[in-house]
């Protein structure tokens, strides 16, 4: 069996403490997992591998395992530099514990004596890391471990009973990597025990349980007019006084309140007919029913299900518009932008119904078995004859292209002749789209099978050939016979429906969540089983493959979807994701009436406007998005009215077929002009500074974050652009499955603007996801944040991700809006001293100059200055990085800030200037200055009538920063006078800040402030965690306040002190003074 919680229902009931409120009753059970099946089943490498769908080394083995086993659950890692490292796998599971809970589980690993020791953790669901460590590895030996969970500690606390469990991760832990070797970590037979709520099994109508997320499916759908009708037992008949069944609406409405069950002493179960009638009014879609059931001592058993009301007499085409609206597109391919591209639709289509030749040996080559055919006929006699089947199984490259060559024509084929045929009614169009379908369903397999062998049942192009041949047959079912329909029906079955449930909810494949694969993959099966609901009775309600795959889609969006508006994979990857995903939410709004469609998720195009600046957006990760990508946001502009999305969409060239299908380029279009100039990603960790909206503005992206999927080891990293150029780069995005630079260098911390320490390429791990394991927290985060149009800040801190070389990497960067930044790096070891390695990567190093601590980067249309300030030794090296062939050829490049002698701490000040012209730079390089004290840094930039001044306290737990004319107890302070007078002010973290001996700001709480001053209004940004009292100066009594946009009628201002008093609220306060 792939995965059991076993109920040892001979122990017989008990309760738990942790949720004695609930008074729920519990049961006996163990979490219990041997891998015979050879399925890795909800198990994930941990650390995050960093493309978690593609992890060709993490796989269940048949070599090397204990006598008896079949398999184990294996993974192999080669580290391409020397390096701490740790490597294991992670799993999710839910148990309580209790006092005889204990865990066995049998492992081995292969380090050829670099390993040091090995660690299982597990993970409790309030956050908290309960470990026990085995001191030593005894490599190429199987050994079990098996002791009570009381053995685990965090700290000196035990894991105590009624403690709910998440989750476990196993590691192996090695001193430091040998680049010519392969190590191996091997795990089997986990046994956990303890507890967990009893739950009702329903046996009328037939249900199933998703294990992975203890969701019971009911296998019926209701119409109108049906009853539903319920039967259910508790697994080992614990005694219950009564039952009770509560139904909700969609829309959260009781509509049946506690009604009873009636128990049946002979079946042994609990029964009611007629619980409740669906009538025509009732709303189509998912309801929730929830049983109830209570013991003579008052504890309950909770169950809560979906109960589907449909109507499966839908006719086709359904899943994106009905018959009644081909009327639009009719009217819309007449209209100036789409006449030219449906032409060139046309001409492709009839390209690929006449030259295709998907079934040859080699791609596009006439077989003498197809030169036989009437050119007429290729396409279809070439289609019958494909068999993926017959790859090789060993290595996937080799065949790889080939398995592309069929698979995306195949999808044009469907997906354009079938919206042909609906637009224009050619018969010939629909013969051949039809003909088609049925010769892509026949298929034996979609799926590559180097994928099966490692009992994978689908890879991602399945599900995307699966939402065009789902949009193929609701086109073309009129003119499918009964034969035909059937044909088709079991081929989706077979080939994507079946295979994506098994592997993603079945065996909840990537239970993280975060990946691509997922939104494809199940969007292909769900559509599948959309475009087929109802049309065969033999097929029943497709239960419990709906819901299961839209368990899983919906775990997918809530695990990636950034709710400030942005979406963890990347631009790219998210509109891969989007391609097909969106489609199917409206098929499933469409088929099922359940919408999937939030305000956050229609706000997830913000991101990518916040990096736009064409004709590039800035992004991280494997990806880089262009303009076109917008065609697979396309959907977004059918979803309601935001104008600025509009104005968004109408940059991108719209020549997709999405575009034509779900664009919505008439109506209201608004520029991002009134938009704040930074944002924050809460969720993703990243922060975006502009100095405006034009191509020409500054575009600055810092990430300081979770790991979600396809990101690099790069956080803390940052790019620049400014002027239409590019000025600070990323390694940018390399072909993973063939470039061998990929793992060394492009994923790596060296590939982007960071820090390295002892000149590690790897010196990061891959952080934790955000939304998987809550104990599972060693990721970077953002602490601070500041935006506003005349000032931006933001702190990171990364430590966690330097596998302990590190006890803090605060990185600090500073916008003097608009023109420049200030990058302010504390770092400090956990122990060892430490070269630390500051990067600055430029897209060709051919046109870098380094002049003492002066650094320049000349483009075409803009340049950059980097000047370093600290260290005071410092060596500073231009090093190469590896070619790029693009046309022109680059020799991209990095400089490198080190200090000379190894140290327990360093801090690093740079200043990054942007201009348009280098001898603007050169003028200014001898205006910016270094500043020091006792226990602060800065610097002073000095610009014809402007002077900056920018501090920054060494170390927080010290002496407060004492300038020549100011003071302050915050962590940094910045001050911009323009022909003597003061006209900007900021400071972090602070009770207090005094200038030119007067305090200008001080308060009852700590503050972040910054605040832009002229003779007649002075604005303010402030932020706290408590609230509180804040005083300002100000020279003269206001005439007018404004506490976040509310007047204040009254306020109180100390004339003989000249100090304005405020109640600010926890949070963000925005205040504007008017004189």
């Amino acid at each position: 069996m792939i995965f059991r919680i076993i109920l040892l229902l001979i122990l017989g009931i008990a309760t738990t403490g942790i949720t004695a409120s609930k008074q729920l009753i519990f049961i006996p059970a163990e979490f219990r997992q041997d891998f015979e099946e050879g399925h890795i089943s909800g198990w994930e490498s941990y650390p995050p591998f960093q493309d978690s769908a593609f992890d060709p080394e993490f796989k269940c083995s048949r070599d090397n395992n204990l006598p008896g086993s079949k398999f184990a659950l294996m993974r192999r890692i080669k580290v391409g530099f020397p390096t701490r490292y740790e490597f294991g796998f992670i799993r999710k599971f839910p148990l309580y514990v209790t006092l005889s809970s204990s865990l066995s589980l049998d492992y081995m690993v292969r380090t050829y004596g670099d390993g040091f020791k090995f660690e299982v953790v597990l993970c409790s669901k309030d956050g908290k890391k309960y470990t026990y460590t085995v001191p030593s590895i005894e490599d190429d030996t199987w050994k079990n471990l098996s002791i009570p969970l009381s053995n685990f500690k965090n700290g000196q606390e035990s894991l105590d009973p009624g403690q709910e469990l998440e989750a476990i991760y196993v590691l192996a832990y090695l001193r430091r990597t040998n680049p010519d070797v392969w190590y191996r970590i091997y795990l089997d037979n986990v046994v956990i025990t303890g507890e967990k709520p009893a739950q009702f099994q329903i046996v009328e109508p037939k249900s199933s349980v998703l294990e992975h997320w203890n969701k019971t499916v009911l296998h019926k759908h209701y119409q109108a007019g049906e009853a539903i009708h319920l039967a259910t037992r508790i697994p080992g008949n614990i005694p219950l006084t009564s039952v009770s069944f509560t139904l909700y609406n969609p829309e959260g409405k009781k509509v049946v309140n506690a009604m009873p069950l009636a128990y049946n002493k002979r079946k042994k179960l609990w029964a009611q007919a007629s619980l409740y009638t669906f009538s025509q009014n009732d709303i189509k879609g998912r309801w929730q029913g929830i049983l109830i059931g209570i013991n003579e001592y008052g504890r309950q058993v909770e169950t809560a299900f979906d109960i589907w009301l449909t109507d499966q007499s839908l006719p086709h085409p359904r899943i994106y518009f009905g018959a009644d609206e081909i009327d639009y597109y009719k009217q819309r391919r007449k209209e100036k932008h789409w006449q030219i591209w449906w032409d060139s639709l046309e001409v492709k289509s009839e390209r690929l119904r006449k030259t295709s030749n998907l079934g040859s040996l080699e791609f596009g080559v006439r077989t003498s078995s197809i030169t036989r055919v009437p050119e007429t006929e290729w396409t279809l006699e070439s289609l019958a004859r494909v068999n993926v089947s017959v790859y090789d199984t060993t290595y996937l490259l080799p065949t790889l292209h080939h398995y592309f060559n069929i698979m995306v024509p195949a999808m044009h084929i469907l997906r354009d002749n079938a919206l042909i045929y609906a637009v224009t009614g050619d018969p010939e169009v629909g013969q051949f789209a039809k003909d088609a379908l049925v010769a892509i369903a026949g298929w034996k397999t979609w799926t590559h099978p180097w994928f099966q062998k490692r009992h994978q049942e689908s890879y991602y192009p399945v599900g995307e050939l699966g939402v065009r041949a789902a949009f193929c047959y609701d086109i073309v079912y009129p003119l499918m016979s009964e034969e035909e329909r059937h044909i088709v029906q079991e081929g989706f079955l077979r080939n994507c429906i079946i295979p994506v449930y098994r592997e993603y909810v079945v065996e909840n494949r990537i239970p993280s969540s975060t990946s691509n694969w997922i939104a494809n993959s199940v969007s292909g099966g769900l559509s599948c089983a959309l475009a087929i609901y109802g049309d065969n009775p033999e097929l029943g309600d497709l239960e419990p493959y709906l819901t299961g795959l839209l368990t899983k889609l919906q775990t997918h969006i809530q695990a990636t979807l950034d709710t400030s508006g942005a979406w963890g994979e990347g631009l790219g990857y998210q509109g891969f994701a989007y391609s097909n995903m969106l489609p199917t939410i409206t098929a499933l709004n469409r088929v099922l009436n359940y919408d999937l469609t939030t305000p956050q998720l229609l706000r997830s195009y913000l991101y990518f406007l916040y990096n736009f600046s064409p004709p590039e957006i800035l992004d991280m990760g494997d990806s880089a998005p262009k303009p076109a990508t917008l065609s697979r946001f396309s959907w977004l502009s059918s979803q309601g009215d935001d104008p600025i999305f509009r104005w968004l969409y109408l940059q991108s060239p719209r020549q997709d077929i999405l575009d034509f299908l779900f664009g919505k380029e008439h109506g209201p279009v608004t520029p991002p002009d009134n938009l704040p100039l930074a944002k924050h990603f809460t969720e993703l960790g990243g922060v975006i500074f502009r100095s405006g909206w034009s191509p020409e503005d500054i575009v600055f992206n810092f990430r300081s974050g979770p790991f979600y999927n396809h990101q690099h080891f790069d956080q803390g990293s940052f790019q620049l652009r400014a002027f239409g150029e590019t000025l600070v780069p990323e390694a940018g995005k390399a072909h993973y499955y063939n470039d061998p630079w990929y793992r060394l260098y492009y994923i790596q911390p060296l590939g982007h603007n960071t820090v390295l320490v002892d000149g590690n390429p790897g010196s990061q791990r891959s952080g934790d996801y955000l939304h998987f394991v809550k104990a599972a927290d060693t990721r970077a985060e953002i602490l601070d944040i500041v935006g506003t149009d005349y000032y931006g800040a933001a702190t990171g801190e990364l430590h966690k991700l330097y596998r302990g070389e590190l006890s803090l990497f605060e990185r600090n960067v500073i916008f003097m809006q608009p023109d420049y930044f200030v990058i302010f790096d504390r770092l400090r070891s956990s122990g060892e001293p430490h070269e630390y390695d500051w990067l600055l990567h430029f897209q060709d190093r051919r046109n870098v100059t380094v002049r003492d601590r002066d650094i320049y980067f000349e483009q075409k249309k803009a340049s950059l200055l980097a000047k370093v300030l600290i260290p005071l030794q410092v060596k500073i090296e231009l090093k190469g990085a590896p070619v790029k062939l693009d046309v022109p050829i680059t020799f991209p490049g990095y400089v490198q800030l080190s200090n000379p002698h190894k140290s327990k701490g360093e801090n690093f000040l740079v200043v990054l200037f942007p201009a348009q012209q280098k001898e603007s730079l050169e003028k200014l390089a001898s205006r910016i200055t270094r500043l020091k004290g006792e226990n602060f840094l800065g610097v002073q930039v000095d610009r014809s009538s402007q002077q900056d001044i920018l501090y920054f306290q060494i170390e927080t737990d010290q002496k407060p920063i004492e300038a020549t004319n100011l003071e302050t107890d915050g962590r940094i302070a910045v001050i911009t006078t323009r022909a003597g007078k003061l006209s900007r002010l900021a400071v972090h973290h602070a009770r207090r800040l005094k200038y030119d001996g007067v305090t200008r700001l001080s308060g009852t709480m700590r503050f972040t402030a910054a605040g832009q001053m002229t003779e007649t209004t002075h604005r303010w940004q402030v932020q706290a965690k408590k609230s509180g009292q804040l005083i300002i100066f100000a020279k003269k009594k206001p005439q007018k306040i404004l506490l976040n946009d509310h007047l204040l009628e009254a306020f109180d201002y100390d004339a003989s002190q000249q100090l304005l008093k405020l109640k600010i609220t926890a949070g963000k306060n925005q205040i504007t003074l008017r004189f």
